[in-house]
């Protein structure tokens, strides 16, 4: 058995496949996002700069919802302005 396949079973995976699905499900990614940028990079980064990468964008997908959140609340006051506004006029 290779040093990879015992690193993978360290983490729980049976396979490289079954550590990427776990990659991805921790992260919020799409298991075809991490097999691409895990066949990009090759097996020797599976556990340096996938998890890296992987985090990252899981941090600019938290910030992407989070500003969402952050407009909708923001429309929902100035919609709340407008309403108090039409009743004055």
């Amino acid at each position: 058995m290779c040093d990879l396949q015992l690193m993978y079973r360290e983490c729980g995976a049976e396979t490289r496949d079954d550590y990427l699905r776990s990659i991805a499900n921790e992260n919020g990614l799409p298991i075809a996002c991490v097999r691409k940028i895990a066949d990009r990079l090759g097996e020797r980064e599976d556990f340096g700069a996938l998890i890296v990468i992987c985090e990252t964008r899981r941090a600019g997908a938290m910030t992407v919802l989070a500003t969402a959140r952050e407009q909708r609340a923001q429309v929902a006051r100035l919609n709340g302005v407008a309403r108090q506004a039409m009743g004055r006029v």
